[in-house]
Order: structure tokens, then C-alpha cells, then sequence
């Protein structure tokens, strides 16, 4: 996620601009009308004052009527500008448009208006336009840092982002102190790939702006992918102490848990995700999956229920049940789950799951079928060695002695730490006893 940046405050503009108090806070609209001699002096720039308070109160609604007074008395381009942010936060794209539109008729070179209405098409999807309107801002005012930092995002969405760097570059480098534009830097350069440019950018934010959440998420996020998992997941933890209903920190850090084989902190975290995002099914599979590895059975079988819907195709989700059916002993709903499981698998788990069916095939009696997802097994993974120990056993039980010995033997070289075990079973291959 970056942040692009309105112009949703005139502050820095009425007090010269215009020549208005804005400080008073938003009154009852009567008690205004009534008393403030402004409203009988000059009421066009009452109305206004009350537009710009009911902007920075959060209220977008009594903005755009307020505004709308002041433009019906008298038509100024700051309340053009003030009516088309209320619009914009009202999800009006178009109707603020227009009033970008009427505020640079006035004022052609209206920085701030190009900004915005660049901002509005960008969010009904007209890229290239919203990048005409930042660049003309820029024309306006070469030291607007917010049109820069936003030009770059547009580039960056179209693919420019080296362009979009270099208009990052200019946006701090005109406001050292500009905490979004080290962020939608560092978020262009892990897109890149660049992931120690992209952790110095995402620390920068955080030391111009300590609170900024999305920073430290981001830079979690980056470590995770670098391995440094401990780093990852105290970054995460401060992004959720700083926003503590932030979906994405608590599915990252349940992430980095499993990482660190905390099954049970996952499962909490993802836990987390859920009761946030209640109809995302997915999360359901990740902590299904995260039971599974905890040796909660009963949980993950659960879980994997609730994730699996005819619209979902989660494959995942069927190869948590079937793992799920196949400690809790159900052999036959097992090898069904691990068949639905492998019919759309991408890859990631298939070798563990080919070799799991092929054990409760065999358990079933279907020898032939067990052997064939041994081999499928190692086929994709040929370095998993508990393939070749448990097809050594299943050639054992059939009489080949030779196919037994030379998977006992290549499960040996692969799990050094067991050569002992696997050697006594290369010699127990002739023998009846070694199981």
C-alpha cells in the first residue's frame, strides 16, 4: 500500500491567500449564523471558514454544503479546491473533477488543483491523465513535494519505476522531512528487488514519522524475505501495537511464527485474521495448517472444513484435511482429500502429499497404487528421504531385496544423521525382524 497524497487542508494557503482566521473551531451552524458578525460583514468568507472547520473535523458532507454556500455568494478558486476535496472524500470523484476543473479556470497555474484532480482520475482509473495533472502541478510549482511523490506512484503502477524512484528522490530531497515519499520509495525498491534500499527507505520513514505503521509492517515484511525472521517479527509486533486491527501485520507475523515452527503462535495470529476478516476463507486453511503442525487434529480438521466451498478450489485447504483425516485415522476420506488436493495442486506440497496417500493406500491394501505415489513422490522430490525409506520398506515386504537396499541406501546418504538406523536396515533387508 502507498499513500497518495490530497491537498484536503487549505491552511497553508487562507491565511495568506485569503486573509481568514481559520482557527476557531466548527460551531453549531445557527450559533453562526447568528452571532458571527462575519456572516453579515462577509459571508461568502464565513461560509468558507466553516467549509475549511468542517474539513479538518472529518466531516466531508458538512464541507461540501458549506463550500457550496460560499461558491453560490461568491466563486473563489480555494473553495472550488475545498468543495472538490469534500467531494473526493465523499467518493464524488467526478463531481470534484468538476470543481478542479471551475478552480482552474480561475487560476490556471492552481498547483494544489492539478494535484487533486490528478488524484480523482487516478482513482476512476485514468492513469495517464492523472499523470498529465501531476505534471502539471510540477509546471505550476517545481517544489510541490506531494505532486512529485505522487507522480512517482502513478509511474510506478505503469511500470516506470525507476522514474518513479527518481521522483521520489526529488519529493525528499525538497522535504527531507517527508515520511510518505520514503515510503512509497522503499516500497518501489523491494519491488525491484532491492531489498537492503528498500529496508534503509522504510527505516527512514520511521525516523521522520515514529508512528507511521504501514513502515514497519512493510520493513517486517522485507526481513521475513530476507530470513531475518526475528528482526521481521519484531517489526511486525510494533506495527500492530501501533495499529491494532491491522489484518496484514498479524497474517505476516503468523507467517514469520511458522517460520520459526511456532504452531500455536501462527494459529493465534492467524486467529487474529479471522475474527478482523471473517469471510476470508483462506485464513482458515493457513491456521488449519498451522493445527496441523501443532498436532491439533481435531482443529485443523475443522478449519479445513470451513475453508473448503464449492467456489474456493483450495487446494490447500484439501491437503490439510486429508493430512488431518490421515492421523485421525481416516484412511479412505484421507486418500480422497489428498487426490483433491493433488488434482489442482501448483507444486508447493505435492511430493509430501503423494508419499502420505501412497502410506494409507498401502494401509488400504492398494500396494500398487502406494508404490506409484512413491515414485511420483521422488520424482518431484528427490531429495525427500523418507520416500526412500518407506518405498525400501514397502520393496522389502514384496521380495525386492535389491530396490530395498538402494533405497536404504540413498535415504542414509541424505539423512546423515540416521546412517546408523538405515545401514541396520540395509542389512535387515535380508532379514525378517527390521521394521
Amino acid at each position: 500500500m502507498r499513500a497518495n497524497l490530497l491537498i484536503i487542508s487549505l491552511s497553508m494557503v487562507l491565511g495568506v491567500a485569503v486573509g481568514m482566521n481559520v482557527q476557531p473551531a466548527l460551531q453549531d451552524k445557527n450559533h453562526n449564523i447568528e452571532f458571527d458578525p462575519g456572516f453579515k460583514s462577509k459571508p461568502a468568507e464565513a461560509w468558507y471558514k466553516r467549509g475549511y472547520s468542517s474539513s479538518i473535523a472529518g466531516k466531508p458532507q458538512a464541507a461540501f454544503e458549506n463550500y457550496g454556500h460560499a461558491l453560490q455568494i461568491e466563486p473563489n478558486k480555494f473553495a472550488f479546491l475545498g468543495r472538490g476535496n469534500a467531494r473526493t472524500e465523499l467518493a464524488d470523484r467526478r463531481g470534484a473533477i468538476q470543481d478542479y476543473n471551475q478552480a482552474l479556470k480561475l487560476d490556471p497555474q492552481y498547483a494544489s488543483a492539478y494535484n487533486n484532480r490528478g488524484l480523482a482520475k487516478e482513482d476512476l482509473g485514468n492513469m495517464y491523465g492523472a499523470l498529465i495533472d501531476y505534471d502539471q502541478a510540477i509546471h505550476a510549482d517545481d517544489k510541490f513535494a506531494i505532486a512529485y511523490c505522487n507522480r512517482g506512484n502513478v509511474r510506478s503502477d505503469l511500470g516506470d519505476k525507476l522514474g518513479a524512484i527518481s521522483d521520489y528522490d526529488r519529493a525528499v530531497q525538497i522535504e527531507p522531512t517527508f515520511a510518505g515519499a520514503y515510503y512509497a520509495r522503499g516500497y518501489t525498491r523491494s519491488e525491484l528487488g532491492q531489498c537492503r534500499e528498500a529496508i534503509a527507505d522504510y527505516s527512514r520513514t520511521i525516523a521522520t514519522d515514529p508512528e507511521y505503521a504501514w513502515a514497519y509492517y512493510k520493513r517486517g515484511d522485507v526481513k521475513l524475505l530476507l530470513g531475518e525472521t526475528n528482526s521481521a517479527i519484531i517489526d511486525l509486533n510494533e506495527a500492530i501495537k501501533l495499529k491494532p486491527e491491522f489484518v496484514p501485520a498479524y497474517s505476516r507475523r503468523g507467517d514469520a511464527r511458522e517460520n520459526m515452527r511456532d504452531w500455536r503462535g501462527a494459529a493465534e495470529d492467524y486467529s487474529m485474521v479471522i475474527r478482523l476478516e471473517p469471510n476470508n476463507e483462506s485464513y482458515y486453511s493457513e491456521r488449519g495448517f498451522a493445527y496441523l503442525q501443532a498436532g491439533d487434529y481435531e482443529k485443523a480438521l475443522v478449519d479445513a472444513n470451513h475453508a473448503i466451498t464449492p467456489q474456493s478450489g483450495d487446494t490447500r485447504a484439501y491437503m490439510v484435511r486429508g493430512f488431518a483425516q490421515y492421523h485421525l485415522g481416516n484412511k479412505l476420506a484421507a486418500i480422497d482429500d489428498f487426490g483433491k488436493s493433488l488434482s489442482n495442486s501448483n507444486g508447493g506440497f505435492s511430493a509430501g502429499v503423494y508419499l502420505a496417500r501412497g502410506i494409507m493406500r498401502s494401509k488400504c491394501g492398494d500396494d500398487k497404487g502406494a508404490m506409484a505415489d512413491y515414485n511420483r513422490a521422488l520424482e518431484l522430490d528427490p531429495k525427500l528421504a523418507s520416500a526412500y525409506r518407506v518405498r525400501a520398506f514397502s520393496r522389502k515386504a514384496h521380495g525386492n531385496v535389491m530396490g530395498s537396499v538402494s533405497d536404504f541406501w540413498q535415504a542414509a546418504l541424505l539423512e546423515p544423521g540416521s546412517v546408523l538406523e538405515n545401514l541396520v536396515c540395509i542389512v535387515g533387508a535380508w532379514l525378517p525382524n527390521c521394521k
